[in-house]
C-alpha cells in the first residue's frame, strides 16, 4: 500500500486534483461564459432590430407627410392665396379647369392614416422595454408617437371642417339655380368659409411644416442614441420595401 504523505505518490494525487480542478473551472467558465456572450449578442441584435423597426415607422410617416404636403397642401395654400386676389367678375369668368382646383382647395376633403403596427408593439410589449435597455431612447419614441397621433387629429379637424362647410353649402343655398361662378362666389362669401381658409393659411400649413422638420429631427436624435448610421437605415428601408414588393 502506498504512503500519501512524504512522497512522490502523494505530488502525483495532488497534481491531479488540481488539474481535475482547474479543468472543470475553466469548462464551466466556458460554457457560461460562451452562453452569456451569445445571449449578449442576441440582446443586442434585437435591441437593434427593434430601433430599426420604430425609427423606420417614424421616418415613414415623416416622408408621406412630406409627400402629402408637397403634392396637396402646398397646392391649396397656392389656390388659396390666388382666390383672395380675384374679384366676383373675375370668378365669373373663369374656366371649368380653373373653377375645379379652386373648389378642391376649398371643399375636398382627404384622408390620413398610418399604420400603428410598430407603436403598439413598442408601447404595448414590456419585452421591447428589456430588450431596448435605453431610457431615452424610449423616451423620444413615446413623445415621437404622441406627436404623430396629434398630427393626424389636426389633419383630420381640418378635412372635417371641409365637410361641415360643404353640408352648410349645400342646405342653405340653391345651387341648381345658379351659375357655377355664382356657387363659387357664394362659397367663398361663407363666414365658415373664409374662417377656414384664413387657418389653413396662417396655421395649419405652417404647423405641417414645422411638424415635418421636427419629425425628420426626432428620427435624426434616435439614430443618434441607438448608434445606427443612416446608411443602416436606408438598408434597412430598401429591404422592407423589398419585401413588401415581393409579398404583394
Amino acid at each position: 500500500m502506498p504512503k500519501l504523505f512524504g512522497n512522490q505518490t502523494l505530488h502525483k494525487t495532488l497534481r491531479e486534483l488540481t488539474l481535475s480542478i482547474v479543468g472543470t473551472t475553466v469548462s464551466i467558465i466556458l460554457t457560461f461564459g460562451t452562453a452569456a456572450m451569445l445571449e449578449h449578442r442576441q440582446q443586442e441584435k434585437n435591441r437593434r432590430m427593434i430601433a430599426m423597426m420604430v425609427i423606420s415607422d417614424i421616418y415613414d410617416f415623416e416622408w408621406r407627410l412630406a409627400q402629402e404636403d408637397t403634392l396637396r397642401y402646398a397646392v391649396w395654400e397656392k389656390d388659396l392665396k390666388e382666390l383672395r386676389t380675384l374679384s366676383h367678375d373675375s370668378i365669373l369668368r373663369l374656366t371649368d379647369e380653373q373653377r375645379v382646383k379652386y373648389w378642391d382647395a376649398l371643399s375636398t376633403p382627404v384622408s390620413y392614416w398610418y399604420d400603428k403596427t410598430a407603436e403598439n408593439m413598442f408601447s404595448s410589449d414590456i419585452s421591447t422595454f428589456r430588450d431596448v435597455r435605453n431610457a431615452q431612447f424610449i423616451k423620444v419614441v413615446g413623445i415621437t408617437y404622441s406627436d404623430m397621433e396629434a398630427i393626424v387629429k389636426t389633419i383630420k379637424a381640418k378635412m372635417d371642417e371641409k365637410i361641415t362647410n360643404n353640408k352648410l353649402f349645400l342646405t342653405n343655398f340653391d345651387t341648381e339655380n345658379m351659375s357655377d361662378g355664382e356657387q363659387l362666389i357664394a362659397y367663398l362669401g361663407m363666414k365658415e368659409v373664409r374662417g377656414y381658409r384664413v387657418d389653413f393659411l396662417e396655421s395649419f400649413r405652417p404647423y405641417i411644416q414645422n411638424r415635418i422638420k421636427g419629425l425628420h429631427n426626432q428620427v435624426g436624435e434616435c439614430l443618434d442614441i441607438i448608434g445606427i448610421s443612416d446608411d443602416e437605415l436606408n438598408d434597412f428601408l430598401e429591404s422592407q420595401q423589398f419585401i413588401k414588393q415581393a409579398n404583394e
